[in-house]
């Protein structure tokens, strides 16, 4: 008898400790906010080689054998593209970092549409004519025409991204109407239904110096574009979210829960494109919207 309450007494302990521990998981790890937060990427995009774009396209005529006599654009071009960012927030409890007393992990999907390559390449041709108006004898009236013709070739490698998205944020004084928060975070995942675009536009601009005035005329301006379809590539992305949680604040209990949040994402992105070696380059990512809390 004294064995089997032994025996009992140990197991009930043993329970006790294993449900202890169990709850102390719990409140270490659970879901306790959601997100939705709009998105725009921006990046600074140099020229990229007109070779690279061949060898993502060998079928492609316009590139294969168009480009005859046209140099590669000076510079860089920056480019904006919108997505959107769905995240559950995960509390982390921890009394070891007193300065940051909200310690989340985050984890969820992002989508956005990228323009990762970017190429300009032009050729231009100045012409001037001198002509003479004879339509008065004794008064002939002599002026020029300037004549300048432009082909510009410009070329974008876009895709859809699917992308796991995770990070690891430290707010401060997350109980008032303005918290800050900043942190460690990364990307990845795939680049869907990429395609290459070619923009071919064309123009003629004259300008005509007569005696006593001048004037211009635009003689030809059209574009012709042609997409390529090309492979899903892979992209994987690091990134340090920096931004602000600003609390709604109510009477009412439910828009308690309510935050604005805004956030800015200074990324390293790195591109594995079939065909052609891995391209990187920087970027920052604006988000801006909702973080709704589980927790009152």
């Amino acid at each position: 008898m004294k064995k089997l309450i032994f025996v009992s007494g140990f197991m009930c302990f043993n329970f006790l400790g294993f449900s202890q521990e169990e709850t102390k998981e719990k409140d270490k790890l659970h879901i306790d906010e959601i997100y939705i937060l709009p998105s725009h990427n921006t990046q600074r995009l140099r020229v990229f080689p007109l070779e690279n774009f061949r060898r993502l396209n060998p079928a492609s005529e316009i590139l294969q054998e168009g480009f005859a006599g046209h140099r590669p654009s000076i510079g860089s071009v920056s480019l904006s593209n919108p997505g959107i960012s769905l995240l559950l927030g995960f509390n982390l409890k921890s009394n070891k970092i007193p300065a940051f007393r909200a310690p989340h992990f985050r984890l969820g999907i992002t989508y956005f549409q990228q323009q990762s390559l970017w190429g300009s390449y032009y050729k231009s041709d100045f012409q001037r004519d001198f002509h003479s108006n004879n339509d008065k004898p004794g008064e002939a009236e002599h002026y020029y025409i300037d004549q300048m013709k432009t082909s510009i070739y410009e070329v974008t490698y876009i895709s859809d991204n699917v992308l796991l998205d995770f990070s690891f944020v430290l707010r401060t004084k997350p109980e008032r109407k303005l918290s800050m928060f900043t942190g460690i975070g990364a990307q990845g995942g795939i680049g869907f239904n990429a395609r290459t675009k070619v923009v071919h536009t064309n123009k003629i601009h004259e300008h005509y110096h007569y005696e006593f005035f001048e004037r211009d005329e635009i003689v030809l301006n059209e574009s012709t574009t042609q997409i390529m379809q090309n492979g899903t590539n892979m992209i994987f992305i690091a990134y340090i979210p920096i931004g602000f949680n600003f609390h709604f604040g109510s009477l009412k209990p439910h828009w308690n829960r309510f935050h604005l949040s805004y956030e800015l994402r200074p990324s390293f992105n790195l591109y594995m494109i079939p065909g052609i070696a891995a391209q990187n380059n920087l970027s920052i990512q604006h988000l801006a919207g909702i973080r709704y809390s589980l927790q009152q």
